[in-house]
């Protein structure tokens, strides 16, 4: 069936548009290319013989918003993770529907704590990655109805750009790179799987570099969150999946979407429905053995600065562990004996000069790198933070080049994760 044999079909009341047989991606891009052109506004919804099912909001004939598929919280989670956004930060919705996530980043918008440019990006690789997935799918979808007075979803203050064409070619550009690999015919909403008896076998073979990135591979991470943490594009992990496949080092297998932000928790009763209990049973557990640089203490009462610099620290390849606590930081930090101490300046009950002098009064930790975090920078507040003892003073708000910088400044070389892919070493 063409684009234009099923266009015809849209004269029907019902506006439901079965598919008689499947559709190539091409195909399928022209129906919904040439729905949007005609309609001008309204929401586009493909669904699978599988139910599986994804909505594209389009106005102007541009796409606005897309959202829906089998990782619809995956995707929403990474997302925040490059606005750098601690989903418990969010906005609570008033109800569950499919333009959630766009509502949430308008109210962000507004309130200022993204930027329009952020805010443009995640609108664009949201719809991008929906796009790719619809036409990596478009064989078995069976049906396409669309809604020309659909309205719920409220004006933004961005316009994404470009057409719809050039969103189109985009994806279209995404998907024929992922299929010229060795996994096309794969998602890459699945998840590699270490093979352990094989690497057994094989782990003299392999450079170190392979070794640690196979640690990665635990099946509970899609090849999609894999690309975010490394900072590789699709077609470059896919080669490299495409070699360990050969040598049996990995399967390849479903993973299942996220829980979303947004239900209701289970209740817990006692410490456990206090963060802060929750915060001080993770200091007494220990730091996460996940890095494989030295430890990194972060002592501040701001969960999203927390949240913030636990993703920067563990990019950069050292364990963090995170404190909220003024009064639990002494203890933690004899504990743990951490290697470098970021430390908050303004906290309720003892203030981070306080704190500082503290530490520094105990042998054990006279030496260890401690730096201030501060909202404050003025020349009296780094007289007063070198008086005390500490190492250095970083102003907030918090910038990833420099937080890593004074750590490669003070540390060791870390691993870091990030630049362990290199996808022609395996032969």
């Amino acid at each position: 069936m063409t684009a234009h044999n099923l266009l015809q079909i849209m004269a029907i009341e019902e506006r439901i548009y079965p598919i008689g047989e499947s559709l190539s991606a091409h195909q399928l891009a022209g129906v919904i290319q040439q729905m949007i052109q005609t309609e001008v506004n309204g929401r586009i919804t493909a669904e699978t013989d599988s139910g599986q099912t994804w909505s594209l909001y389009f106005a102007s004939g541009r796409v606005i918003w897309a959202s829906g598929g089998e990782h619809r919280w995956r995707r929403w989670y990474r997302l925040l993770k490059q606005l750098k956004l601690n989903p418990k930060s969010l906005p609570q919705p008033k109800d569950q529907n499919p333009r959630l996530e766009h509502d949430t980043l308008t109210s962000l918008f507004k309130q200022q704590r993204i930027t329009r440019k952020s805010m443009q990006y995640a609108i664009d690789s949201a719809v991008n990655e929906v796009l790719f997935d619809v036409f990596l799918a478009a064989s078995t979808v069976i049906q396409i109805s669309c809604d020309s007075d659909f309205h719920d979803l409220p004006e933004s203050p961005v316009t994404v750009m470009g057409s719809y064409d050039e969103s189109i070619a985009r994806a279209h550009g995404m998907l024929r790179s992922w299929q010229a690999t060795e996994l096309g015919w794969y998602s890459p909403n699945w998840a590699p799987q270490v093979n352990e008896a094989k690497v057994r076998e094989q782990l003299r073979s392999l450079p170190e570099v392979h070794q640690r990135f196979l640690q990665l591979l635990d099946g509970k991470r899609s090849i999609r969150d894999l690309a975010l943490k490394t900072g590789k594009d699709l077609p470059t992990l896919a080669k490299v999946f495409s070699v360990y496949r050969s040598k049996e080092l990995i399967n390849l297998q479903v993973v299942p979407d996220r829980r979303s932000p947004y239900q209701a928790k289970p209740q817990k009763t006692g410490h456990q429905n206090n963060l802060t209990s929750q915060k001080r049973k993770k200091a007494k557990s220990g730091p996460t053995k996940q890095a494989h640089g030295e430890l990194v203490l972060c002592i501040d009462d701001s969960e999203h600065v927390c949240y913030v610099m636990e993703e920067i620290i563990s990019t950069a390849g050292y364990e963090v562990l995170c404190v909220q606590e003024a009064v639990e930081a002494v203890s933690t930090v004899l504990r743990q004996r951490p290697a470098f101490i970021f430390l908050d300046l303004i906290m309720p009950v003892v203030n981070g000069y306080e704190l500082c002098k503290q530490l520094r009064r105990v042998a054990l930790f006279k030496d260890v790198p401690i730096v201030i975090l501060t909202g404050k920078d003025g020349v009296i507040d780094r007289v007063r933070a070198k008086f005390v003892g500490a190492t250095g003073f970083l102003s907030k708000p918090i910038k990833d080049d420099e937080i890593i910088a004074m750590l490669q400044r003070h540390l060791p070389a870390a691993i870091v994760e990030d630049e362990v892919v290199e996808p022609l070493a395996l032969n």
